[in-house]
């Protein structure tokens, strides 16, 4: 955890491309409303700013990677009987499980067991990749 930063420290660490520089206030009144206009300018360093953006998106892309790496998991469907530390009798040589959480592949009523590329139950990948 990072310690806390006043703003004051945080401008020193970094100065940003876009500056915003509070310009003129305009404001008009008739017939009872009081109309007021608040005026901007806009300085953009555009080299700097292609700097950051880059930087950004790879930073993101790094962290995306990181943190997909992190929770994927690759299973594939056992038998029943191949599953450890469960009842034999609840886990029948005819059905299929997934290696990661041990769960039962989906069931449909019509169709059978499912086997799909993705468990059903935790999310792993079952396609062998």
């Amino acid at each position: 955890m990072q310690p806390f930063l006043l703003e004051s420290e945080v401008k020193k660490m970094y100065k940003s491309p876009i500056e915003i520089f509070v310009d003129d206030m305009i404001t008009e009144y008739e017939n009872g409303i009081v109309k007021v206009l608040q005026k901007y300018k806009i300085s953009c360093n555009k080299e700097e700013l292609t700097k950051a953006l880059v930087y950004d998106r790879d930073q993101y892309k790094k962290g995306f990677e990181e943190g997909k790496a992190s929770v994927q998991k690759i299973g594939e469907w056992i038998d029943g009987v191949d599953v450890p530390n469960r009842n034999p009798y609840l886990h029948l040589a005819n059905k299929k499980y997934c290696s990661k959480c041990l769960n039962e592949a989906y069931w449909d009523s019509d169709y059978g067991q499912q086997l799909f590329d993705f468990c059903p139950n935790c999310g792993a990948d079952m396609r062998g990749e």
